[in-house]
């Protein structure tokens, strides 16, 4: 496979990865409700067990992903990891808002753009 492809893989991959577990996360955080802390650990042990196939099926697309990413890299792991940060930070930022109508502050925002810019110069300059 040439490395467009495996750059489109690793790209692909690490943003559906990214996505389902920040979704799943926030979901859990919104709507697993903290009154009573027993119930709570208990109702997310539960919650997190039901998942288990997927979380490990997501965690098995990120260890694709990432020997995908290296190899089209010229062996650089550090972009594939600079690719996930910059999705984890976007998607992150998109479903705070999503689930709690929650915007980054100024500090949080100029840190996640220096991310993204981080991955984008990691993959352009070579």
């Amino acid at each position: 496979m040439n490395s467009t492809g495996m750059i489109l893989i690793t790209v692909i991959g690490m943003g559906l990865a990214v996505l389902t577990f920040t979704i799943i996360n926030y979901y859990q955080v919104r709507h697993i409700e903290d009154e009573d802390a027993g119930k709570s650990i208990k109702a997310i042990l539960i919650y997190q067990t039901k998942l288990l196939p997927v979380l490990i099926a997501f965690s098995m697309v990120v260890a694709i992903t990432f020997n995908f990413g290296k190899r089209a890299f010229a062996d650089r792991v550090w972009v594939p990891a600079l690719i996930y940060f910059a999705f984890e930070v976007v998607i992150a930022a998109v479903c705070a808002y999503y689930f709690f109508r929650e915007v980054p502050s100024k500090g949080t925002l100029l840190g996640s753009i220096l991310c993204v810019a981080g991955a984008v110069v990691a993959i352009v300059w070579k």
